[in-house]
């Protein structure tokens, strides 16, 4: 284990030889044999202070409070590290966990926290900082929430340009003195001592303790080193000393690395800009450097970088990064050389700021990528050269971002690193992509991520040599090689013939593809610029241009043709396109002829499986804007065969009895499967048929997927006189409505009128209403694969100009024709409901009940996920007179299924009594207001509301009665400049989720109201008006599985329960005040 002989002051890791060991308990097994009388006492506050102080001592460490507990809430403490007058200050977080969204560590360069902030943790990943001046500030802050364990942190003090020959960075006068000795590797090696470090990357950082090579230099694996100037660690040690026992480590040295960033400190140029030097950076690198005001190393806004490695950051970087800026940096390597550059951080405005990388010396070069939108972080240049262009608008800003560049030799070959060295010359493409040297990187035709296990898309040789650890991709030296790739895209370049089209070639394409691979223009089944017949087994083809944008006016089919016996299998991997008038269409076959299975970008799908042999693509853009376009691969793979699967389903065909019905049996059903499974009219799932008077209708297999190719027709009869009400309580189809759709039709067949299609995009749940005793429904499903399906519930009705009820939220209203009270012998005086007290009213025509809706014996319930309420109307025996032609007993049946914008009423008819069922619609009655404050107390009655910028505006949403039975949830809340808002909006809520961070949410879903808040804006380049518009939804409080219980749902179902019968409230405008007349509101805690 690690010991304390040598190595008193420090901590080790697993353990510590400082003083404060005693205090936290963390003592090294020895430290009381070499360190107890050296070391002052664990109480002095230089050394640890439970909550800030000033640190004068030259080293030393401090923690959290309660450290290794965790930190109270509530908590502020600032440490300030003073050095003197010619000293710097180094400090090093050696452990940091934090609460993310609210607990921070704040750095800052000077005496105060006044001074240039260096870094906020755990937001930077940045851990260490060094000074400018002689003083450094950290000031750690925690809220009300939850805590963790909080952080450790060393610093030392040493001066500020020291000369590594007079001056080393920690004299000792007796080496053996137990204090004054630096860190040894004897009993550490594969550790990080702070100073120095006994793990093997020290050899490329130049950190290495002084007797690592004693101990631990053949037990550790030597690190990746490049082909530039670094030395070879058995050769040039990085920091060498004619006596190994004299103390000459030191924290990373500059002497072998000239013009490289180090991590902790740099040796380039730049490093004078940003006061992160390295301690001997004047001893060696000064003259050699161009200071850093010179534009080909980095200038704060732009310039041309030539140096072999380096890093450039956006202006201000940590801070954030002015308005209206616009930088372009050209990172030029030499003739034979390749550029890499990675973003090693990156935060902007998503909206309006961006970084645009391109593949040449200026911007009118190919674009390679626009950050944020793209994820791609890696860039490898084609030539010798790449720009990178950052801007910024007007509006907000953010930190930026932080870049590093390493310019490497164009062809890396077999025997520095390449892709499947060999010792046989080059094949072209007769070998696939090799994972040997690819661990963590995409490949184009494959994979060698560990995201490929759930894909299915590993290399063939993954799980030989990246199965037990996956690195993410990295910028190595060696860039992606066509040797042994011909013909395939490897990312960040191809290897396929079109790479000459799209001017994405690998460097050295033309050293072992061009031979073997067709130019573009000959071989169309590659894919063409605009369109063409696609035959190979696997590939991919792009939009004209890409990833340039797409021209106007352009219109290109291609055709996907595999053999008989295969299946496409098409995946559109990018799609960027104008959603107004630019599409993507999707064909189940040969031509533009045959059945659309999608339309993109309104369909979200993005995967397509032929039942066939065939897909066809089609693209076409307007004559207006443009977009980059799209990139799509195909596979073809083996038709499914039913030989050895009688019985079973796959997702394009079925060896399944049923697929004689469905007309959806696999190619090869008949040959292996017909004589050995039941007939379809066995096996078949319920689909279609007539039905009476009341009942339910179902997709096949519901709740499980329905099958392909499914056409099923249910015909409803009510009773002579009645009509058919249908409610559909849950629906989710297939993401394309021509693919998988619900059709209603008013009468006996399919030919009648349309009452409605239900599809999947339907938002708001219909009900239907036939105009005579029949209703038709027609259900079709495609080839493209199921979905959970639908249940409607149906009952027979009153016709509407016999009896209707009519329900809003406050009250009932049940309307009775006279005259078929007259054809039934019944007098409206004799009328009653299941409250024998309330008494109907009547004029020359109708008889009409109208009463609160929690009164008159109406009973409440939840049926099929709907709020019913429900009532009686009967009519007593008369006992005057001689005769009566009234029939024993009349009794209606009167039911409101209520939703949040629709309510229907029923009332039931039976055989023995006069029963009939009435239907009407209605709505719960919501509204929204603004409130003064949080208290929810007092509405604002002003109109329009006039309110200052970033104010906190209060919103609560209710039903206009107040019922404790119910529930409210505010499923989405959008704000827009005036009424239209689908022209233009900004989303607070969606999905019952917060879409504006500064949106807090008091309650929702839990009551009969909902209450949020959210600070004021205005909308650039129009009026300072503001209107808000939610979509809310009503649930019963018993409902534990009703949509108001989900909250927050981040995929949205497609369901037609009462959750989703949604009403929609409008509140507004709100205006921004007048300077002349703004008043001070109060901030809320």
């Amino acid at each position: 284990p690690p010991s304390c002989r040598l190595n008193c002051g420090y901590s080790l890791g697993s353990c510590s030889c400082s003083s404060s060991c005693q205090y936290y308990g963390n003592c090294c097994h020895d430290y009381y044999d070499y360190c107890e009388a050296t070391t002052p006492t664990p109480d002095t506050p230089t050394v640890q202070a439970p909550c800030g102080g000033d640190l004068t001592k030259s080293r030393g460490e401090f923690f959290s409070p309660q450290y290794p507990n965790n930190y109270p809430n509530n908590a502020r403490c600032t440490w300030r590290l003073l050095a003197s007058e010619r000293q710097v200050v180094r400090l090093t977080f050696k452990f940091v966990e934090l609460e993310t969204c609210c607990d921070s560590i704040s750095v800052y360069d000077g005496p105060s926290d006044s001074y240039s902030l260096l870094g906020r943790l755990p937001e930077d990943q940045r851990r260490h900082f060094y000074s400018t001046g002689n003083s450094l500030t950290v000031v750690f802050s925690s809220d009300i929430s939850a805590t963790y364990r909080g952080f450790q942190a060393q610093w030392r003090f040493s001066e500020s340009h020291p000369s590594p020959s007079t001056v080393p960075p920690e004299p000792s006068v007796d080496p053996s003195s137990p204090t004054s000795a630096p860190p040894s590797c004897r009993w550490s090696c594969g550790y990080n001592l702070g100073s120095c470090s006994c793990s093997s990357s020290c050899q490329y950082y130049g950190s290495c303790c002084r007797d690592y090579y004693d101990y631990c230099y053949p037990n550790t694996p030597a690190p990746d080193t490049t082909t530039e100037s670094h030395p070879s660690p058995s050769t040039v040690p990085p920091e060498p000393s004619v006596d190994p026992s004299s103390p000459t480590s030191a924290p990373p040295s500059c002497r072998w690395s000239c013009g490289y960033n180090l991590g902790s400190c740099s040796c380039s140029s730049s490093c004078q800009y940003y006061g992160n030097c390295c301690r001997d950076y004047y001893d060696y690198c000064y003259p050699s450097t161009p200071t850093p005001d010179t534009p080909t190393v980095q200038a704060p806004c732009g310039g041309d970088l030539t140096n072999s490695r380096g890093e450039f950051f956006s202006p201000q970087f940590p801070n954030n990064y002015p308005n209206n800026a616009r930088c372009t940096w050209r990172l030029l390597a030499s003739e034979r050389q390749v550029v890499n550059l990675t973003f090693t951080f990156v935060e902007l405005e998503t909206c309006c700021d961006s970084i645009s990388v391109y593949d040449g010396p200026s911007d009118s070069y190919s674009l390679l990528a626009h950050l944020p939108e793209d994820q791609r972080r890696h860039f490898y240049s084609t030539g010798n050269s790449l720009t990178v262009v950052f801007s910024s608008d007007i509006s907000a800003t953010y930190r930026g971002f932080q870049a590093q560049w390493r310019f490497s030799d164009s062809h890396a070959y077999p025997s520095v690193a390449a892709p499947e060295p060999r010792t046989d010359p080059p094949t072209g493409t007769s070998t696939p992509p090799s994972c040997r040297w690819n661990c963590g990187s995409h490949l184009g035709s494959c994979s060698c991520s560990n995201s490929c296990q759930y894909y299915g898309t590993c290399c063939r040789d993954y799980y030989d040599y990246c199965h037990i650890y996956t690195p993410s991709p990295s910028d190595s030296t060696t860039v992606a090689s066509c040797r042994s790739n011909c013909g395939y895209n490897l990312g960040s370049c191809s290897c396929a013939p079109f790479c000459q089209y799209y001017g994405r070639c690998c460097n050295d394409y033309y050293d072992f593809c061009q031979v073997t691979a067709t130019t573009p223009t000959v071989n169309p089944t590659v894919g063409g610029p605009c369109g063409g017949d696609l035959t190979n087994s696997r590939g991919e083809f792009f939009s004209p241009q890409f990833p340039n944008n797409y021209p106007n006016n352009a219109y290109c089919a291609w055709t996907l043709l595999a053999s008989e016996t295969q299946v496409v299998n098409l995946t559109f991997t990018f799609v960027d396109l104008e959603e107004c008038c630019d599409s993507i269409r999707v064909y189940d076959g040969p031509s533009a002829t045959y059945p659309l299975l999608a339309h993109l970008p309104q369909d979200q799908r993005f995967h397509f499986s032929s039942p066939r042999n065939y897909l066809t693509v089609v693209f076409s853009s307007d004559h207006r804007g443009s977009r980059r376009g799209f990139r799509a691969q195909w596979v073809f793979s083996e038709r499914p065969s039913c030989r050895g699967n009688c019985g079973y389903s796959f997702i394009p065909c079925s060896c399944t009895s049923s697929c004689q019905y469905y007309g959806n049996c696999c190619h090869d059903y008949y040959t292996y499967c017909q004589a050995t499974t039941e007939p379809p009219t066995v096996t078949r799932p319920t689909c279609g048929g007539y039905y009476f008077d009341s009942g339910s209708i179902s997709s096949p297999d519901y709740p499980n997927d329905y099958p392909n190719y499914a056409e099923c027709v249910w015909q409803v009869s009510a009773p002579a006189g009645q009509r058919i009400f249908l409610s559909f309580v849950d629906l989710e189809l297939q993401h394309c409505c021509d693919c998988d759709y619900i059709n209603v039709y008013d009468g006996s067949s399919t030919a009648s009128s349309l009452l409605g299609k239900l599809c999947y995009n339907d938002t708001t749940l219909r009900d239907f209403h036939s105009s005579s005793s029949y209703m038709t429904v027609l259900f079709r499903s495609d080839g493209s694969g199921g979905a959970r399906g639908f249940i409607g519930f149906f009952s027979s009705s009153l016709p509407g100009n016999t009896a209707r009820v009519v329900c809003s939220s406050e009250s009932m209203t049940i309307v009775i024709q006279r005259s078929y009270l007259d054809s039934l012998g019944i007098g409206w005086q004799n009328l009653y409901v299941d409250d024998h007290r309330c008494r109907p009213s009547a004029n020359r025509y109708e008889v009409s009940f109208n009463f609160p809706i929690d009164m008159c014996g109406t009973n409440k319930t939840t049926k099929n996920g709907r709020v019913v309420y429900s009532n009686h109307v009967q009519a007593a025996q008369s006992k005057s007179g001689e005769i009566t032609r009234q029939v024993e007993e009349f009794l209606l049946s009167v039911n409101c299924h209520k939703g949040q914008d629709t309510t229907v009423g029923t009332v039931c008819k039976t055989e023995v009594t006069i029963n009939s069922t009435i239907s009407g619609t209605g709505h719960f009655n919501t509204s929204m207001a603004f409130y003064h404050s949080r208290s929810f107390s007092y509405p604002i009655l002003e109109f329009p509301y006039k309110v200052r910028l970033d104010q906190y505006l209060y919103v609560q949403v209710q039903l206009s009665k107040a019922d404790n039975t119910l529930n409210l949830l505010v499923d989405s809340c959008v704000a827009s400049p005036n009424h239209d808002f689908k022209a233009r909006s900004y989303t607070l809520i969606q999905n019952g989720c917060v879409k504006d961070n500064t949106v807090h949410i008091y309650t929702n879903g839990r009551q009969y109201y909902a209450q949020f808040r959210f600070r004021a804006f205005k909308f650039l380049r129009t009026h300072s008006y503001v209107f808000l518009q939610c979509r809310v939804v009503v649930c019963a409080d018993n409902d534990y599985n009703s949509r108001c219980r989900q909250g927050c749902r981040m995929r949205k179902r497609r369901s037609l329960d009462s959750s989703h019968h949604t009403e929609t409230v409008t509140l507004g405008p709100i205006t921004l005040k007048g300077a002349e007349s703004a008043i001070k509101v109060e901030k809320e805690d």
